[in-house]
This record gives C-alpha cells, structure tokens and sequence, in this order.
C-alpha cells in the first residue's frame, strides 16, 4: 500500500504541504500536490492515480465539477477512491459529494490520525478491488481456454465417429447389400428376413452416428459458416417434431468470428432441445442480425415459459446448467445474454454481441495460426 500513488488537490497550497508531509511520514512516497484545479484531470490522466484528495470550494473548478469530470472518464468497472476535503459539514454538502461520486470526508482542520486510518482503509479496498479484477480476468482466461478445448475435443470425437464408426457401418451395409442381392440367398426366405433386419439396424445405427456427430460438433459450422448450419438445425428440427420454424437472418458477406458463431449455435442448440422436450413449443423463430452497432440474435418460443430467477437459483445447484450455461458462453465470447420469460407466457433469449467484440474476436483469429476447415468431416 505505501507504493500506493496519492494526489492532493487543494486551492491552498499550506493544505497541500500539511497533507503531503503527513503522508511522508506514515510512509507514502508517490505524491502529486495541486493547487490549480485545472490541472487535475491531466494529471489524473497521465498519471492514474489510487487515491484523491480532493478539496470542494475551489476556484475555477470545484470539487464537485471535477467529480463530475472524472465519473465520465474511470471505468464502470473500476474503482478509483475520492476522500474529499472541507469544512461543510452539513448533510447536503454531504450528500451532494457522495452522490457525485466521492467514498468519504476529511474535515478542516486535519487530525493527523484520521487522515492516515481513512487513507489506509479506502486502499485497502482499491487494492482488494484490483485483486479480484486480477483474479476474474485469469478466471475469464481460463473459462475461454476450457471452452475451446471442449469444442476442440467435440470436434475431435464427431471426427471420429464420422471416419471411423460411420465408415465401418456403410461398409457393413454394403456387405449385406450385396449378399441380399445374391440369387442363390432367394431360396432361402429366413435368411433374406434376417438380412433385411440386419440392413435396417445399420441404416439405425448410421442414423444415429450421423445425429451424434452433428449434436457434437458439426462439420458444417466449420466448412459453411453459422447460417447454414441453423438453417439445416432448424429444419431438422421441424422434420421430427411437431414445430414450425421460422429463421430471418442478414445477408452475411463475410463470416463471423469462430468464436461467435459456435456460442450463437451453442445457444440456438440449447434452446432448440429445452423448446421441444420441456416447453411444449409450437413455434420456433431466430432472428439473426445487425442491430444497435453490433450482432443481435433472438431466439423465441410460444411454449409454456418458466419462472427465470427460479430457473437460476436452480441451476445454481449444479442440478442443471440450462440458463447459467447460456449466459456464461454469451460472456466468455464477449456477449450479453438476456432471458424474458413466464408460466404461460413463452421465452425470449437475447444474445448482443458488440460491434467492438467482433472486431477484437476477427483479429485475435487472424492473428493465430487459422484452422483447416472441415476438421470434423464431411456430413454422412
């Protein structure tokens, strides 16, 4: 904490050196003093200070004014602490100061003792503040890194079981094929019932492949790009069950980052299968585009909705990740995932991701080795 960096501002200059010699002597070395309010916001600036001290009857700018100033420049996220200095000890001025953005009050004339215990308590929650802004960006890390590496293993298996298990199967096929085609296998009824159940559990089996390695990771994501894949999802999906779908989508000239097109597949997957098994849903629409300088997809349902904090409070049990796990890919690629939803009432999922996450996304791929496309194979 005693590397800490201070800054006093304070329109009189003996304030200035009586604070700065108190901080001297309980150890703090990285101090600024400034009498011309002017100054501040290029110091504060250049140099991102801590702490401030901040006087508020100032000429030129007061207090308040710089506390203004400096809630449009620090981060939502961040937090930098504003003791402010005066002899106001109304509840106003009080108020007023702490809702323009400052933590605490130092009164004139200084107490040596409570100026250095406010100090002191103030950094230590800055820097307990940027430990765990420390500690959540190595989480965030660590959460993409697992996430890739489970699309990479899904990719990996679905690979497999196209070129392995799905090969082996149509060879076998083939086989049976061939022998049901013999003349001489007519005389023999039983064997020829027998081959044509053999035929049929194949095709089942092939099916089954084909919806495994799909489920898994589907080529098509990597080989055509996120709106074809959706739109043979969706169609799929409205083949075996009772649900019609509807996709609106832009014209996309270029294709979308990896990462954002396999969290947007991940979420439209998600609520596709808790729309059919769970909600009952007759009707299924994705709307996929730009919207509000950045890309929008929505997904809705007319199903039999659901209570959305309980839904979460559930999912907080591990007993099942549903919307959590949604929400957690939307963040981990830059996104924000919103959930509207109620018993009877259907569901809405929005998915923002901004203009300047696809542009940070885009580049950090082109900047890394690319993948070959098609990893996973060819559908069967």
């Amino acid at each position: 904490m005693k590397s800490a960096k201070i800054l006093i501002v304070d329109d009189s200059s003996d304030a200035v050196r009586l604070l700065t010699r108190m901080l001297q002597q309980a150890g703090y070395a990285e101090l600024i003093g400034v009498s011309d309010s002017r100054e501040v916001m290029a110091i504060y600036q250049e140099w991102q200070p801590d702490l401030i001290l901040l006087d508020l009857m100032m000429p030129f700018l007061s207090g308040l004014e710089i506390l203004s100033q400096l809630q449009e420049i620090i981060p939502a996220d961040a937090f930098v602490p504003v003791i402010v200095l005066t002899s106001d000890v109304t509840p106003g001025s009080k108020r007023q100061a702490l809702s323009s953005g400052a933590q605490d009050f130092l009164l004139k004339p200084f107490d040596p003792a409570e100026v250095i215990l406010r100090i002191n308590n103030l950094l230590k929650t800055r820097f307990l503040h940027l430990d765990l802004q420390q500690q959540q960006q190595h989480l965030h890390k660590v959460s993409t890194r697992l996430v890739d590496a489970q699309e990479c293993e899904r990719r990996r298996v679905a690979h497999e079981l196209h070129d392995e298990i799905g090969q082996v199967l149509t060879v076998v096929k083939i086989n049976l094929q061939s022998a049901q085609r013999r003349p001489a296998i007519a005389a023999f009824p039983a064997e020829v019932e027998y081959l044509e159940e053999s035929i049929g559990s194949i095709n089942h089996a092939i099916s089954r492949v084909r919806d495994l390695s799909f489920n898994l990771r589907p080529s098509m994501l990597d080989d055509f790009g996120l709106v074809e894949t959706l739109e043979w999802c969706l169609q799929k999906a409205a083949a075996r069950a009772p649900l019609e779908v509807h996709f609106q989508h832009d014209d996309f000239q270029a294709r979308l980052p990896q990462m954002i097109e396999t969290t947007c597949f991940r979420i439209t997957q998600e609520a596709l299968t808790n729309a059919i098994r769970h909600a009952g849903a007759s009707h299924f629409q994705v709307k996929l585009c730009f919207q509000d300088a950045g890309l929008e997809l929505v997904i809705t349902d007319d199903g039999c909705g659901f209570d959305v904090e309980s839904a979460r409070r559930h999912a907080a049990t591990g007993a099942s990740m549903g919307i959590l796990g949604m929400e957690e890919r939307a963040q981990l690629a830059g996104g924000r995932l919103e959930v509207q939803s109620g018993c009877g009432s259907g569901t809405t999922i929005r998915t923002h991701f901004p203009a300047p996450v696809l542009a940070a996304a885009a580049c950090r791929e082109s900047s890394s080795v690319p993948e070959a496309p098609g990893a996973a194979g060819a559908q069967l």
